[in-house]
């Protein structure tokens, strides 16, 4: 399956995120950068989805599967550059786990 890598860049779209998209695709991942350490991603108005925190060397510094009926947050860890949105078992079938490399 091709997987399209969606960008999210304005101010909106980051404050947004993949709140509202339903049903979350299956053919795509959303990327956010410019993050800032210590912050969060939130589960509002969202479907469940996988989140991850990548730093400069594309180590996995933290993955999870996200639950909006359990008003989870995600905080943005102090070395993380990257996050990755998707729906459920989309990053997850791609490799990312925690403490995982990249290449």
């Amino acid at each position: 399956m091709m997987i399209r890598v969606i960008e999210f860049t304005t101010a909106e779209q980051k404050q947004r995120g993949i709140s509202g998209l339903d049903p979350i695709p299956l053919d795509a991942i959303f990327v956010f950068r410019e993050l800032t350490p210590g912050g969060y991603f939130h589960t509002k108005d969202c479907q469940l989805f996988e989140i991850a925190f990548l730093d400069s060397d594309k180590r996995v510094l933290y993955f999870a599967a996200m639950d909006p009926s359990k008003n989870q947050i995600a905080i943005i860890p102090q070395t993380a550059v990257v996050a990755v949105e998707s729906a459920l078992g989309v990053i997850s079938g791609l490799g990312f786990r925690e403490l995982a490399s990249l290449v």
